[in-house]
């Protein structure tokens, strides 16, 4: 991202890449060209001064069709909608400038053609450095693309929202699933071997009073709770869940903890940290709470460790655990 923040705070110093356009004319509004007047005219002597009652005037505007300066606009307009947020940006709508827009994004082969031409006749200090870091950028994208990466970073963005939830909480999920049991596979001639078995997403401590554990499941998805119930984890997941809580809770009353904290982590343009609901397995027995948490602060937290301290996600859940069908914590208060 530190080439679109470049981009970004160039533009807000700078403004557009442009490309000037001279036209000269007789007698229009723009400063007179001397040069030209001279050469293209007689001058009427008077009192042993030339006048010169016809003037060629130079008059220079933007190029609205300078290919560069069309890209320029599409990078800031696409990467500060996408980066924006998480970088402290606001959406960058260039609408008022006199640039044509692309119909359809240029490839990068005749991006980079462009540009290195523009390259050749340019030798401001500015477009020296920003014509490259622009190609740079594109390149990167399209590197990204082909290894089915996304802007963002990767095209399972459930892996980055996972570790989102691991930055707000806190995470020592690999200290605790050493105390989660092995598949064990024994051949017919008596040879054993343990395989892989399943690893929660977040194992952190929740409060002090009482001690409490919280194991957490983040889902990048979108519950509907009922009356109607829709996109809801599946009943592995639940049963997963259960199973973590089965064989962490021992463990984590020898070590002086109170209890377990079940939670499904989801991401929602809230604002606040919301508990919806919850889901129970079987009915009346173990319970998983339903928790939403702001997208982009959360995000946010990932990314560079701005907004909300981890203290204060865990405070507000704590709150909303104990009120889960009514309260709602801001964590931004």
């Amino acid at each position: 991202m530190a080439a679109t923040q470049w981009l970004i705070d160039d533009y807000l110093v700078h403004g557009l890449y442009r490309r000037e356009v001279v036209e000269f004319e007789w007698n229009g509004r723009g400063r007179t060209h001397w040069g030209k007047t001279i050469a293209g005219s007689a001058p009427i002597i008077s009192r042993g001064t030339p006048i010169y009652p016809n003037t060629v005037t130079r008059r220079s505007q933007a190029d609205p069709n300078n290919f560069p300066a069309m890209l320029h606009v599409y990078l800031l307009e696409t990467l500060s909608s996408r980066f924006g947020p998480l970088l402290g940006y606001e959406r960058l709508t260039l609408g008022h400038e006199p640039i044509q827009r692309f119909q359809v994004a240029p490839s990068l082969i005749e991006c980079e053609a462009r540009v290195i031409a523009e390259l050749r006749v340019t030798f401001s200090e500015r477009s020296l450095e920003l014509l490259p870091i622009m190609l740079a950028t594109l390149k990167a994208l399209e590197i990204e693309q082909a290894r089915s990466l996304s802007l963002y970073g990767t095209g399972s963005f459930h892996h980055i929202w996972e570790s989102a939830c691991g930055a707000a909480f806190g995470n020592d999920v690999s200290y605790w699933k050493a105390a989660l049991p092995k598949p064990t596979w024994t051949s017919r001639t008596g040879t054993s071997q343990a395989a892989d078995t399943f690893i929660p997403d977040l194992v952190t401590p929740l409060r002090h009073e009482p001690t409490e554990l919280l194991l957490a499941d983040a889902k990048y998805y979108r519950p509907e709770m009922p009356p109607r119930l829709a996109m809801q984890p599946g009943v592995n997941d639940v049963a997963k869940q259960i199973w973590y809580k089965q064989y962490l809770e021992p463990i984590a009353r020898k070590e002086g903890y109170d209890g377990i904290r079940n939670v499904f982590l989801f991401p929602a343009d809230c604002g606040t940290m919301t508990n919806v609901g919850w889901v129970e397995l079987p009915p009346g027995g173990e319970r998983i709470d339903a928790v939403m948490l702001d997208f982009m602060s959360t995000l946010a937290r990932y990314a560079d460790r701005s907004g909300p301290e981890q203290h204060e996600y865990l405070e507000a859940l704590s709150v909303i655990l104990d009120e889960p069908a009514e309260h709602q914590a801001n964590i931004d208060d």
